[in-house]
């Protein structure tokens, strides 16, 4: 079992010999501020991936700069060659740990290609375990290194195989930013990186990877089309379901369709909402538990938002025996460590939201326990933005839900 343990602790150690606080404010060795440092790494690395936020937790030891982030943060600072060398050796030194000494590569090696198989897997147990920030970093530093690899020989024997390799971390990077921030937060992050998967897939010609791809940009525009009913927005997004639908492998149809669903809910179109959820009733049968249980809560969440209570309760029966037997298949003793957490936070927002829409599907007392573990589980998760919507929804909508919760602080 992996244990993680806190992020950046021999990064952040060397970065204290580059600032020093003054009262209340941090000023680095070249005079600038905090806000003043992050407002230069973002123009430099292109208005994205950077903040005073980021910034700020880096130097705490909460979370690691990418490679990328702390080239940029030395050569702003003036920071000298050997110095910059030090910072390098933190930062891997620190992943280093996090891996319980796998060292996952040097930043000099010529075996990327091999370590990034290797620890794909890896990856994709700490997603599912919810370490976010961990896989955004790892991933961001494995595809600077793909990347740089497939540039020196781009239609070489080893081509596919880089490209095969880049496509499954950009994959591994859009869940982490998926489950965790919120919806412009994580277009604003991951668009680029979806486009890049979906150019990547047609050059390998893989129609699963181009439909997977797909279904990533509906996902994303989704989220930002229901958090401001942005029609086009939605409309865009149920494109790009279509179009994965056709590609995809039937396995990913509930999340395909369900999100198609919650998208015509939001919308308005009844009609084309039940045309939906008669196909969706049909392949569930033949859905992993994950998959069922996801799909179930999409259609309860899109019911309730429709005002349709017609068979609600009885989907949400549905989506927690499928949830119970996520936990049945689980290799871990606890469902805190393992993939069902993730479904169970996404299944008790969807019945919040259906209670404050007036379909009442559990007593308040019982909703306000299942709601405050849901938060709890968010929160140790790094799922920001379940975190955040679910204490928004239960502040905002207290009479409905009939209970209220002391507001919970992200980071402590």
């Amino acid at each position: 079992m992996i244990q993680l343990v806190t992020v950046g602790s021999f990064l952040s150690k060397e970065l204290q010999k580059h600032y020093s606080r003054q009262g209340n404010r941090i000023v680095f060795t070249n005079g600038l501020s905090l806000n003043q440092l992050s407002l230069e790494m973002w123009e430099r690395l292109k208005f994205r991936e950077i903040d005073p936020s980021v910034v700020s937790r880096v130097l705490k030891g909460e979370r690691l700069f990418t490679q990328k982030q702390l080239t940029t943060f030395c050569l702003i600072v003036k920071i000298s060659k050997a110095k910059k060398e030090t910072l390098m050796n933190a930062l891997h030194r620190d992943i280093y740990e996090k891996f319980q000494g796998r060292y996952l590569f040097d930043y000099k090696t010529n075996k990327i290609v091999e370590i990034a198989k290797n620890n794909l897997s890896l990856i994709n147990k700490l997603n599912r375990k919810g370490s976010s920030s961990l896989v955004f970093n790892y991933a961001c530093l494995t595809l600077e290194k793909l990347e740089k690899q497939l540039s020196t020989d781009p239609t070489g024997s080893l081509s596919d195989t880089l490209l095969s390799l880049i496509f499954d971390y950009l994959n591994q990077k859009s869940i982490a930013v998926l489950r965790s921030k919120m919806p412009k937060e994580a277009h604003r992050i991951i668009w680029t990186d979806l486009e890049n998967m979906l150019l990547v897939a047609k050059k390998l010609s893989d129609s699963q990877k181009i439909g997977l791809a797909y279904a990533k940009m509906g996902d994303v525009l989704n989220l930002v089309g229901g958090c401001s009913l942005d029609r086009p927005a939605l409309e865009k997004s149920t494109k790009y379901f279509k179009r994965a639908a056709e590609l995809i492998e039937p396995d990913l149809l509930p999340y395909i369709l369900g999100e198609q669903a919650l998208n015509e809910a939001y919308m308005g179109n009844k009609s084309e909402f039940e045309n939906l959820i008669s196909k969706l009733y049909k392949v569930f049968p033949q859905s992993k538990p994950s998959l069922r249980c996801e799909g179930y809560s999409l259609i309860a969440k899109s019911k309730a938002l429709l005002g349709i209570s017609r068979g609600i309760e009885k989907d949400y029966i549905k989506a927690w025996d499928s949830y119970v037997e996520i936990n049945k298949h689980s290799t871990t003793t606890s469902s805190l460590k393992s993939s069902s957490a993730f479904r169970k936070v996404q299944l008790t927002r969807s019945e919040i939201v259906a209670t404050v829409y007036g379909c009442i599907t559990r007593k308040p007392h019982n909703l306000k326990k299942l709601a405050n573990d849901a938060i709890m589980t968010a929160k140790h998760f790094e799922y920001e933005r379940y975190f955040n919507s679910m204490q928004h929804l239960i502040a905002q909508n207290r009479e409905q839900l009939g209970f209220e919760l002391a507001p919970i602080a992200y980071e402590e």
